[in-house]
């Protein structure tokens, strides 16, 4: 299962999966999510409802079932990192081969929710060796219920 945390001191992203716990970078979500900054104040929506708006979009993307997508989660000025997951057939269950990536070809503050897919395809992105996983669309559903439940319920400082 793969859980999210928000980490409010530093408004890191923290990943949990099943064999690792991994910072992210938050600089360029809202833009990512196409949140309007007020001229004045900054963004009218606070980080920890920034962040709820992620989970809800990466929720709903895994919910229509496509045959393939990202889920972009590290938004860096050099790089974007993102959990390519895509659709496969075993045994006549359907189940979803997940695998972390990068590309140095897009950065946080160039890619937005609506770049789409063949876009995001024609990149060169760099295989993370040491992770993969193949689960149900349900697994991946339940690691964002989860963290939405969390983020809900806890806002407390994340101690690595």
């Amino acid at each position: 299962m793969i859980r999210f945390l928000l980490d409010f001191q530093t408004t890191d992203i923290i990943i949990i999966t099943d064999n690792s716990i991994q910072k992210a970078d938050f600089s360029y979500v809202a833009n990512f999510l196409e949140i309007k900054k007020n001229e004045n104040t900054g963004y009218e929506l606070s980080v920890k409802a920034i962040f709820r708006d992620l989970l809800n979009y990466w929720k709903a993307l895994v919910e229509e079932d496509s045959s393939e997508l990202f889920l972009i989660y590290d938004l860096s000025d050099q790089y974007i990192s993102a959990f390519h997951l895509e659709k496969f057939k075993f045994k006549g269950r359907q189940y979803l081969k997940i695998t972390k990536e990068y590309t140095q070809d897009l950065s946080g503050w160039t890619v937005t929710k609506n770049t789409s897919l063949s876009d995001l395809k024609s990149k060169n992105w760099e295989v993370d060796n040491d992770f993969s996983m193949q689960v149900n669309r349900e697994i991946i559903l339940r690691g964002i219920r989860w963290s939405l439940e969390n983020l809900r319920i806890n806002t407390n400082l994340v101690n690595l």
